[in-house]
């Protein structure tokens, strides 16, 4: 995440189960330092698991 007070490191999206799949919804918080007005943010995957591919609906 980058806002206008810098950047947050990068987090790993995990959890219990089998988590991405399809027709499914998976909710992740975390705790970062003040990053001031959220500016921006970079979503990856390391194409790993079963078909890998997978589709970003929304980020809230």
């Amino acid at each position: 995440m980058y806002g206008t007070n810098g950047a947050s490191e990068n987090h790993i999206l995990d959890g219990p189960g089998n988590l991405f799949e399809r027709n499914e919804t998976n909710t992740f918080g975390f705790k970062t330092v003040d990053l001031g007005d959220l500016q921006k943010i970079k979503i990856g995957h390391d194409n790993s698991g079963f078909g890998p591919a997978w589709f970003l609906d929304k980020v809230v």
